[in-house]
């Protein structure tokens, strides 16, 4: 029977054949002792060898799987304790290479540590990185909405993990941080705007689904809520329309300004036309100091009221603007062919109207408006015929005292 000795090793070659010797020196006795033939020998002889050889085969594709394994292994190790030293900016980069006094098995072990060290170091590293993009993202989904995606490279942690990029992503958060924190203090602003404008006009929140959100937001603001548990966003848009709102308040409290101012013109003129005393003057805008629809209501009443009472009083008024336009008829020294240009001047008591009155206090105010304009020239010349009157009066020959 042939030897099986192993080529790599002469101990473990002479063990086996040593076992073998024995085995077959024990068969040889039974086969002796029962009998069996030399064919029948030479089968089992056989048979033994082809079992023997086919465990050997075994084994070897075994150990061959876990050599390669082993190999596999210590290749993958290295190549990720590349990538994640290259992540983290390392230095040294790579895992020296297997040793030729080094087995499988401890050049794996030295691998499995150092990539174990080093990814300890990865993932506390990562966490940090990975909290910055996160809060990158939140603050991204507040400024511009949740559907909107955050742009490279801040959208992922991505590969690299040094303190270069870290510094980037802290920077990123406090640009968005920044710009978040003045997009708050402008929607608090505007929101404290809309409060004080529809207090000032003395209304109140619409029903609407945005009136309603803002008004919510102001009691948020009120309460000192974290700007996160805020229904109404920082977005453009949502800032926009809240500016929106301020501007249409605006724009209605200067329509009631102008509105009121005109009216307390015309109340003015009327009161001062009517000789109203002061303290019922003060006591009406007093009691109606404000922009709401009430105040302007209320003196849309007074002005007609004044109408009203202009209407019952055309003759003591017509009569007073006559003496008012006598006077300055006399200040400019109207001829009497200019006084009679004024044909309302001589309307009879039975014609009065409002109209007569209107014209009247027009040209009042055009005489007002004409003395003001002569009157140094009308004093000079009021001078002038006084220093002739003087000088007349020198030129006349003395009465003689004795006769």
């Amino acid at each position: 029977m042939a030897s099986l000795a192993a080529p790599t090793s002469s101990s473990v070659a002479a063990t086996l054949n040593a076992a073998l010797a024995t085995s077959l020196s024990h068969l040889t006795l039974l086969w002796d002792e029962i009998g069996t033939s030399p064919g029948d020998r030479d089968a089992m002889v056989t048979q033994l060898q082809q079992k023997i050889l086919a465990e050997i085969s075994a084994t070897t594709a075994a150990e061959t799987t876990l050599r390669d394994n082993y190999l596999a292994g210590f290749s993958k190790s290295c190549a990720e304790y590349t990538t994640k030293a290259a992540a983290l900016g390392k230095a040294e980069r790579e895992i020296a290479p297997k040793d030729a006094a080094e087995s499988l098995m401890q050049a794996n072990d030295r691998a499995n540590e150092a990539l174990h060290t080093l990814t300890t170091e990865y993932k506390k590293v990562y966490a940090v990185h990975e909290a910055r993009v996160e809060e990158i993202a939140r603050l991204h989904a507040t400024l511009y909405g949740a559907g909107e995606p955050v742009p490279e490279p801040f959208d992922a942690v991505g590969a690299e993990l040094s303190e270069t990029r870290l510094r980037d992503l802290d920077e990123h958060v406090r640009m968005r941080a920044n710009e978040k924190q003045k997009r708050v203090e402008s929607r608090a602003r505007c929101v404290h705007e809309i409060q004080e404008l529809l207090h000032e006009m003395r209304m109140s929140w619409d029903g609407t689904p945005f009136d309603l959100s803002v008004r919510a937001l102001s009691v948020a603001i009120e309460d000192g809520r974290p700007d996160d548990e805020v229904d109404h966003g920082l977005t453009i848009p949502a800032l926009a329309a809240i500016s929106d709102r301020v501007s249409q308040l605006q724009g209605e409290k200067e329509r009631r300004v102008d509105t009121i101012k005109g009216l307390a013109q015309q109340i003015n003129g009327l009161w001062d036309k009517l000789s109203i005393p002061e303290a019922e003057r003060e006591a009406f805008f007093n009691q109606h100091d404000g922009l709401g629809t009430q105040e302007m209501e209320s003196c849309e009443a007074e002005l007609v009221r004044l109408t009203e009472m202009k209407k019952e009083r055309l003759k003591p008024m017509i009569e007073n603007e006559r003496e008012k336009i006598a006077e300055l008829f006399d200040k400019l020294h109207f001829s009497t062919a200019q006084r009679r240009a004024f044909a309302a001047f001589t309307t009879p008591e039975s014609l009065f109207t409002e109209a007569v009155l209107d014209a009247h206090e027009a040209y009042s105010t055009k005489l007002e408006d004409q003395f003001k304009v002569q009157a140094p020239i009308m004093k000079k010349l009021e001078k002038r015929e006084l220093y002739k009157s003087y000088g007349d009066i020198i030129k006349q020959p003395k009465p003689s005292s004795f006769p």
